[in-house]
């Protein structure tokens, strides 16, 4: 048997396994799903988990479709009221579409570590947009959501290939189990905030605080690297500092959903501090090496420097501490203004396809810190240009899905294509 013989029988066997638990969970719910865990257990094995996945999806979606229409052509007005399909019929919809693009992912990433992340992403990607279209949750807790269900596994698969001495099983087991522990941060940002809500985010929680070990671990020779002069090895250190602040988003979400008020904080700015420490914490620093490393260039290292300095302290000012928001801002401006520049000059000589994904990527993030900057400045004079909730709304719309989004699959696919294809 031929390897493409052995992918199209792995995902034929993958539709049909899906189909099968689509029907168990229409016909028994809770219980059909569980009956229906070891199939998607089953996709994890292997070397091309993606190949397993995509065919379960495609299966899963299609008979779940399927089955809802004929169930409802069959349902007699007389006699039954048929229940609002639509946003059942969007759920299948999703989950079909997230199997055809999975077999569109095989065809380019065939590494074990890529495949690994991809298959989790399959399921963790529909989770968010299920969640932010029909699952009734303001536009702050979307982005509370779309980092650990959608880029942060994306993001710890980059920083983990650039951090010198990871653990190569605990890094396996975290690419692995990225997308899988966020998958039920979906179902708690759908319920009310408390103790049971929290327990939800317990494997996120997890994650991000082994993730930070490794950060940690790893970067403690940061100084002395810079000291020696060794830029790369210093960068490299300086991707540490994001797994940290990976670890630090995880804890103030899990202080969001549990309901607290530490410091008697706004609700609204719980959730935003783990949305900060997600996306300019972890992702922006993150894309910040990985640009720098690429252009090779001081303004790259100077940016990693502005943005690892910048986001603590504006973290702090939201405790209310005096000139910390302004200080603070004023260093991740600049070093976001950096960031864009570097990650434009480090497109050049890509694929035209990355190139413009790239380089529109580095254009919202200067937008976003721009507006920043002029936010952080209008508010300190006592004359705010934006109310917070607009102001989060506009930066992290920029930020997370005009910056963060675009460059890090670009970044993570391209590294990932090369790794399947050692002599590109």
């Amino acid at each position: 048997m031929t390897a493409t013989d052995g992918a199209l029988r792995q995902r034929l066997l993958g539709v049909v396994a899906g189909a099968v638990a689509a029907f168990g969970v229409l016909l028994a719910g809770a219980v059909g799903a569980i009956a229906g865990a070891p199939a998607w257990a089953w996709t994890f094995v292997g070397r091309r988990p993606v190949v397993r996945m995509s065919g379960l999806l495609v299966g899963f979606g299609g008979a779940w479709i399927a089955l809802l229409l004929v169930g409802n052509s069959r349902c007699d007005p007389a006699t039954c009221t048929a229940p609002d399909l639509a946003p059942w019929l969007a759920v299948g919809g999703l989950l079909l579409a997230s199997g055809i693009a999975g077999m569109a992912i095989d065809s380019r990433v065939r590494d074990r570590d890529g495949g690994l992340v991809a298959t989790g992403l399959l399921v963790s990607v529909p989770a968010w947009l299920a969640l932010a279209t029909v699952g009734r949750i303001d536009a702050i807790h979307a982005f509370v959501g779309l980092g650990p269900l959608v880029l942060v596994p994306l993001g710890l698969d980059l920083a983990l290939e650039l951090v010198p001495g990871a653990p190569k099983r605990l890094a396996s087991g975290l690419r692995t189990l990225a997308a899988p522990a966020a998958v039920p941060i979906a179902l708690s940002l759908v319920a009310p905030p408390g103790t049971g809500t929290a327990i939800l985010a317990l494997p996120w929680l997890a994650l991000g605080l082994a993730a930070g070990l490794v950060g940690v671990a790893n970067g403690t020779h940061w100084l002395v690297d810079l000291a020696r002069h060794r830029a790369n090895d210093a960068l490299a250190r300086a991707v540490s500092a994001s797994l940290v602040y990976l670890a630090v988003a995880a804890v103030w979400l899990l202080v969001d959903r549990l309901g607290a008020r530490p410091f008697v904080l706004d609700p609204s700015i719980v959730a935003l501090t783990s949305v900060h420490f997600t996306f300019a914490g972890f992702l922006v620093v993150l894309l910040a090496c990985v640009a720098a490393r690429e252009a090779r260039t001081t303004l790259g290292a100077v940016a990693v420097g502005l943005l690892v300095v910048g986001i603590p302290l504006t973290a702090t000012g939201f405790l209310g501490l005096p000139g910390a928001n302004l200080g603070g801002a004023v260093l991740t401006g600049f070093g976001g203004l950096a960031t864009a520049i570097v990650q434009w000059q480090a497109a050049g000589g890509r694929l035209r396809s990355a190139r413009l994904a790239l380089r529109a990527g580095s254009v919202a993030l200067a937008g976003g810190m721009v507006l920043a900057l002029a936010w952080a400045t209008s508010t300190a004079l006592g004359h705010p240009i934006l109310e917070l909730r607009t102001m989060a709304a506009i930066h992290g719309s920029l930020s997370a899905l005009g910056f963060a989004a675009p460059s890090v699959f670009t970044w993570w696919l391209t590294r990932r294509i090369e790794a399947s294809s050692p002599l590109l």
